[in-house]
């Protein structure tokens, strides 16, 4: 049996990983109700807004979500064979979960 629980370096990423992801879909469920319309998600080179509306915030969390899921089955997967790309795998979880706050903030600064 594999025990991945033990591990630090899958744990500790892991669970800052659901910290930072929680507290963005807790941003972003919180952050953009009371704005009717679309919404600015970014400006492109000739400054011109990208516009999107509540359902693409939705859907870039649930998306991020998705990825994460699927980090976590191929860690536990390809842990017991090579456990340097279990380490950088649950490290990419931290990054992907960072990156959907930092878009999030981003977002939420331009509305």
């Amino acid at each position: 049996m594999i025990n991945i629980a033990k591990d630090k370096l899958i744990i500790q990423p892991f669970v800052v990983s659901a910290i930072v992801f929680l507290i963005s879909i807790f941003m972003g469920s919180t952050r953009f109700t009371d704005i009717a319309g679309k919404l600015i998600i970014n400006y492109d080179i000739a400054d011109a807004p990208i516009l999107g509306d509540q359902l693409t915030i939705s859907s870039l969390i649930s998306i991020s979500a998705t990825i994460i899921v699927v980090n976590l089955f191929l860690i536990y997967a390809v842990y017991s064979r090579e456990r340097f790309f279990s380490y950088i795998l649950s490290f990419v979880n931290l990054f992907i979960s960072a990156g959907i706050l930092a878009t999030l903030l981003k977002i939420s600064s331009f509305n």
